[in-house]
């Protein structure tokens, strides 16, 4: 039986009339709920939803208008329609300028991003989300080392339990894991989740630059990496992307430390298959995901509003990655990370 395929974008949503390009393609029920969003936050936060929107549209080739999406009990999307379109998940997750998406039939995605800035606690981060285990060993590192590692950290749980539709209203010290290279292990999830062992969790972080990991409620996963921009989502019409359609060169393996910019082209990780464009099939081997080349790329931060059960160890809860109730906002000039996550 063949392993099911993740498919993972990573895009850029910087560029000029990005903003009004994206309103254009999402409806007048989404669209009241982002105008709802301080403004500071709200550019990036439309843009990373009709991206997701785009994607979702080429994948079941339809107009993105034409896709319908209900929240569901924590604000993870889940799409209404015919038996196909029901089969699709999808989760969403962006940081400042870079939004990722995770999409796979009839397994459920979640997917985290983080992008660097400092944090004025971290150690009391650490010990709200962290298990002793983890804590006590993440305690000996120290520097950009430690920096790396609690960000990393972070980004395989929120992606577990975004993959489980909790978000961060679920309990982020119920998963405990080892750090594994490219793939870390789970050794304890919650309890809904069942076994470990029928779980994917794979860390993105060589390939997007930033910490980043993906979960799949699957053993094993065939996983697609693709890069591109906003424009590139926006203007691609839908079922552009096929799955035999090929645009340029791939790799088998992501690079360590790939840069953010320029855009690279799509990379099958454990077999070759590329992405957007309208170029000639090319065969392609399926295979179980191969490990990524590890990398250590710069500490990231976090997102939103983190309602979630706390145990009598845990001193303080996270509200966001990078401030738990009393700590200071730290200075930053760009959107809250919060503006990227959600249940999406």
């Amino acid at each position: 039986m063949p392993h099911p395929t993740v498919d993972v974008w990573l895009i850029d949503l910087a560029g000029e009339g990005g903003t009004e390009r994206s309103w254009e393609v999402l409806p007048k029920d989404e669209a009241e709920r982002l105008s709802a969003v301080v403004p500071g936050r709200r550019d990036y936060r439309v843009r990373a939803q009709a991206a997701l929107r785009s994607l979702i549209a080429r994948r079941l080739r339809c107009a993105p208008l034409a896709v319908r999406l209900e929240r569901q009990r924590h604000g993870k999307p889940r799409i209404v329609g015919d038996e196909a379109a029901a089969a699709l998940r999808m989760n969403l997750s962006h940081s400042d300028r870079f939004a990722a998406v995770a999409m796979a039939t009839g397994v459920e995605v979640g997917i985290d991003l983080e992008h660097p800035r400092a944090l004025p606690q971290p150690t009391g981060l650490a010990r709200t989300f962290m298990g002793d285990r983890e804590f006590a060993e993440w305690s000996r590192l120290s520097g950009a080392q430690a920096a790396e590692s609690l960000f990393r950290t972070w980004t395989y749980k929120e992606a577990i339990l975004k993959a489980l539709g909790t978000g961060l209203a679920g309990d982020l010290r119920a998963v405990s894991v080892r750090p594994g290279g490219s793939r870390p292990v789970l050794e304890a999830l919650p309890a809904e989740a069942g076994p470990a062992s029928g779980w994917t969790l794979i860390d993105l972080s060589g390939a997007c630059g930033v910490p980043a990991a993906v979960a799949a409620a699957a053993p094993e996963v065939v996983l697609t990496f693709h890069r591109t921009d906003l424009d590139n989502v926006l203007t691609q019409p839908a079922g552009a992307a096929g799955r035999s359609q090929s645009s340029g060169t791939a790799a088998t393996r992501v690079a360590p430390r790939i840069p953010v910019t320029p855009l690279a082209p799509s990379v099958r990780i454990g077999s070759v298959r590329p992405v957007f464009g309208g170029g000639a099939a090319s065969p392609h081997r399926r295979t179980a995901v191969s490990p990524i080349a590890d990398a250590q790329p710069a500490a990231a931060t976090r997102s939103g509003p983190a309602p979630h059960r706390r145990p009598a160890s845990a001193t303080r809860r996270p509200t966001a990655l990078g401030r738990s109730p009393g700590m200071p906002t730290p200075p930053t000039g760009r959107p809250a990370a919060g503006s990227g996550r959600g249940g999406a």
